[in-house]
């Protein structure tokens, strides 16, 4: 693939991270409709899972760029699963997903003071910060791809 086109790419779908997860921080700080936050999230981790499948392409294209993509990539470990999970949400919730043993986390929030059960299709805002299936942190991301962004 070309060089150009990869990096662009990347781009493109990184500074949806940001726009997408910045929208979604000012919307639960506004409390907007929970029917909306929901598709805005969807369209968060469907942007997230394509800068990191654009990422890896990087490799063997562009070192620098794949090891700056690296950094933002190992921020979100978890991050492709709960995409999964947001996209195939349906077998999920019927018990058939993939990974089904992992659809439920349980989480220890707001400094250890609290515990919370949440599933791949949950969110939870916490003084941690916006998660997005108990793992995907929306805040994490927008900063991350942030930092990406003005090195790739």
């Amino acid at each position: 693939m070309d060089s150009w086109f990869v990096t662009d790419s990347v781009q493109k779908w990184l500074k949806a991270v940001v726009n997408i997860g910045n929208s979604l921080i000012d919307m639960s700080e506004a409390h907007t409709d929970i029917q909306l936050s929901s598709t805005y999230e969807h369209f968060f981790v469907i942007a997230v899972g394509k800068s990191l499948e654009w990422g890896e392409e990087l490799s063997g294209i562009d070192d620098q760029k794949y090891r700056e993509f690296c950094h933002y990539r190992d921020r979100l470990p978890e991050a492709r699963l709960v995409r999964n999970m947001r996209e195939h949400d349906v077998a999920y919730l019927k018990g058939e997903g993939r990974r089904q043993s992992e659809f439920v986390k349980e989480l220890d929030v707001n400094d250890g003071n609290m515990s919370a059960v949440v599933d791949g299709t949950s969110t939870i805002i916490c003084d941690e910060g916006y998660l997005i299936g108990g793992r995907l942190n929306v805040q994490e991301a927008v900063r991350s791809a942030s930092e990406a962004l003005q090195k790739i």
